[in-house]
């Protein structure tokens, strides 16, 4: 009878922690993922990369978006790996300048928030099928604003950008990093990701003599973290973030409270070799490209001064 008795526990305590990854299973991750509610942390299917579904807002069409009509993915050099095939996104990840901190003090991204990055996360839009034109920021369904998620660069869209800078993604192949959901990408397919300009990424693009980024400066003189860490990139060169084309990835859904190492560590795990973080790199006057330490003690509101701040 004790015997019965102890496999019926037994039944019970399986069956208990069955229902405690009920929520994980749902969601159609794998082992090496950790669960994050309120988002749908399924694999891309290969059949879909660089289409648009159904899961997308019905707006979201060939007519509208580029990329829909052009409804296929090159993938230069290789392909996702077999292990990142059954566990992450993979997808197009294109690059934005923003502009920093918007055009006026009332330009905020989609989720209501300043167009900025920060060390921790850099900012990211995601498409329709995960932040829907009804939610966001001023709505009380905020779908995937503030949800985080890691990324590693992993090659480029040879079909789309048929005259795609090899030598740029090769020296940047493999960064990996936090991101936090921002703002929305309208016109993206389904796990198209978009990437603001600015830490833990690279130098905020800017251009002295006039743009649209006004407020570069201001971001650029912070010491941080920085993947693309060559000042030059900022005025557009070959190896800048923007130039190489369009960019691939892997990405999946991760608790914001994760680092870039502990995105690194999950890359690392789907059989990736060539995996790196960003690196802390000091703040640079956008105007002379001169390290920001040569220059703390001008008074320039550009270089120091918060924007939209009195």
């Amino acid at each position: 009878m004790a015997r019965l008795h102890l496999s019926a526990a037994l039944a019970l305590a399986l069956a208990a922690a069955a229902g405690s990854l009920a929520p994980a299973a749902a969601a159609g991750r794998c082992a090496q993922v950790p669960w994050v509610s309120g988002v749908d942390q399924s694999p891309s299917d290969p059949r879909n990369y660089g289409k648009c579904t159904k899961a997308l807002e019905p707006q979201v069409n060939a007519k509208f978006s580029h990329w829909c009509k052009f409804n296929t993915l090159g993938t230069w050099p290789t392909g996702p790996s077999a292990r990142a095939k059954k566990c992450l996104k993979f997808g197009r990840a294109t690059i934005y300048r923003g502009p920093i901190y918007g055009s006026s003090p009332g330009h905020k991204a989609a989720c209501n928030k300043w167009l900025h990055g920060e060390d921790k996360a850099a900012m990211v839009a995601v498409s329709t099928k995960y932040l829907k034109t009804y939610q966001g920021g001023w709505a009380n369904d905020k779908g995937s604003c503030g949800k985080c998620m890691c990324v590693r660069l992993h090659g480029g869209d040879n079909k789309f950008n048929t005259g795609l800078q090899t030598d740029a993604l090769s020296k940047h192949i493999g960064l990996t990093f936090l991101a936090k959901v921002g703002d929305r990408c309208a016109e993206c397919e389904d796990d198209h990701i978009d990437l603001l300009q600015d830490r833990p990424l690279t130098f905020a693009p800017f251009n002295p003599k006039g743009g649209d980024n006004y407020w570069a400066p201001y971001v650029n003189a912070k010491d941080g973290l920085r993947g693309f860490n060559d000042p030059r990139y900022m005025r557009g060169s070959q190896y800048s973030l923007e130039n190489a084309g369009a960019w691939t990835s892997d990405w999946q859904w991760v608790p914001c409270s994760w680092t870039h190492q502990q995105c690194a560590n999950l890359m690392k795990g789907m059989g990736y070799g060539n995996v790196w973080t960003p690196k802390p790199t000091p703040g640079v006057d956008s105007f002379s490209l001169r390290p920001i330490s040569q220059l703390r003690t001008r008074d320039n509101a550009r270089l120091f001064k918060r924007p939209w701040s009195k």
